[in-house]
């Protein structure tokens, strides 16, 4: 059983609590990195060379904040919780990897052409499909 230094939390009701406050931030960085891209791509003939700038700080610091939840949720969960966050992390890391280093090859194959930057929605996707494999396998 895990506590929180300073909190009367514990257990399961401090991973819930923690994975919400990850979600939440998770949520806000989506939404401040989808409006960021839009103004980026579409209004940066209106925007200053600070203000492109400041946009994209400002989908940096949401990113900061939604790992720095995200991390706490794992060290402060319980050992189960953690071990499947873990191996679900490795899992998406791992076939992010295939995915990134395979795709220039099939590019070369025929392939459509593919922008490695965007790697982000394989990635959560896989960790999505790993958190539901790995979790039922405990389960």
């Amino acid at each position: 059983m895990n506590t929180a230094i300073g909190s009367a939390s514990v257990g399961p009701e401090l991973d819930r609590r923690n994975m919400r406050l990850a979600l939440a931030w998770c949520l806000a960085w989506a939404l401040v990195f989808i409006a960021a891209t839009y103004l980026l791509k579409h209004a940066a003939e209106y925007l200053s060379g600070p203000g492109r700038i400041g946009i994209a700080a400002a989908a940096t610091a949401f990113s900061v904040a939604m790992v720095v939840a995200y991390a706490r949720y794992i060290l402060q969960a319980d050992e189960l919780v953690r071990r499947i966050q873990v191996e679900s992390l490795a899992i998406a890391f791992g076939a992010t990897i295939v995915l990134v280093s395979s795709w220039p090859l099939l590019e070369h194959a025929g392939a459509v052409h593919w922008d490695i930057g965007d790697t982000m929605l394989p990635m959560l996707g896989f960790w999505v499909v790993a958190q539901l494999l790995v979790t039922r396998r405990y389960q």
